[in-house]
């Protein structure tokens, strides 16, 4: 059976191929850090929250987060986080025309591995799950 065809294991499987992509990028972007005229390379994040809405783009329910107490603050899905306000905020070149900064791609770089790390794990204890399910344990 391949696994990319239940809905999660392939919005994993995208999710990893672009975050890959972007780790691509991100290094050409540092190797040329130097380089008069080279204009950053970004990459547009694909929209992963259509599977949140409803599964796998098809319209349905809503996943919210629950507030079970006054004190919770409400989450919002699709909101920006601190770690990417800061990275778009910027975007001067230096004086010979080079548009990488090097600190907000380190940060990029850095964000792009945890990203990847939770991909991995949660494919990772997905599969165990599925073992559970046909009794074969964790194996």
């Amino acid at each position: 059976m391949d696994l990319t065809q239940l809905p999660l294991f392939g919005l994993l499987k995208e999710k990893m191929n672009f975050l890959s992509e972007q780790q691509k990028a991100i290094s050409n972007n540092l190797a040329n850090a130097d380089t008069p005229g080279y204009r950053a390379e970004t990459l547009k994040e694909p929209d992963f929250s259509a599977f949140l809405n409803g599964g796998s783009g098809k319209t349905g329910g809503t996943l919210q987060m629950a507030t079970t107490d006054a004190k919770h603050i409400p989450a919002a899905l699709g909101g920006v986080s601190p770690l990417e306000a800061a990275i778009h905020g910027r975007g001067a070149s230096s004086p010979d025309g080079n548009s990488v900064d090097v600190s907000e791609q380190v940060m990029k770089l850095a964000d792009t591995q945890l990203q990847y790390n939770l991909a991995t794990n949660i494919y990772g204890k997905h599969v165990q799950l599925l073992r559970l399910a046909l009794g074969r344990g964790g194996q």
